[in-house]
Formats: structure tokens, sequence, C-alpha cells
């Protein structure tokens, strides 16, 4: 009785890793998915679009550097100079970089 408890801990264990692991990776596509359209939408001349469909990985990676450059320059291009700005600087602050303080 005991190894069978044991054997099905492992087994739930593993099922529990797999599933996790598999929505890690569902999650990475979605966001590179999201990137690709972008770029896409963005070739087509439709920068707000491109912007809002990337946008809400920012809550996801949030210390993603080139994440938030890419959005800057989104909103940029699509007018919104106050968003464009706000992700400018959170891009600025990620890098590291304090020669501007």
């Amino acid at each position: 009785m005991v190894v069978a408890n044991v054997m099905a801990r492992h087994a739930l264990t593993a099922a529990l890793v797999t599933l996790s692991l598999t929505g890690v990776a569902e999650a990475q596509s979605d966001y590179e998915d999201a990137q690709s359209l972008s770029v896409r939408l963005e070739r087509e001349g439709r920068a707000r679009d491109a912007a809002s469909s990337l946008d809400p990985f920012l809550a996801l990676h949030p210390q993603d550097h080139d994440l938030a450059l890419r959005l800057g320059w989104l909103w940029f291009q699509a007018g919104d100079n106050a968003l464009a700005r706000r992700r400018y600087e959170l891009a600025l602050r990620l890098s590291g970089d304090t020669s501007h303080d």
C-alpha cells in the first residue's frame, strides 16, 4: 500500500509538471505569435493595432526591455505620445542606464 501511494504521488507530480510546462510553452507561443502579428500589422501601416496586440504581454513580461522599447516605438507611430513615453521610460529603467538621471 505504501509503494502504491508513493507511485501515485510520483505520477501526480509528473502530471502537474507536464501541465505546468505545457502552459509555459503555450504562453511563450502566444507571445511569439503576438510579436509576429505586430510586425505584420506595422508593415501594413497599422501601428495602433500592432501596439494593441502586443501591449497586454507587458504585464506578463514586465522586465522585457525589448518589448517595452518596441511598444514605445509602436505607440509613437500610432500617435499616442503619452503611452509611447511611458513605454520608453520603462525601457530606459530596464536598461539600467542611469546617465539620464
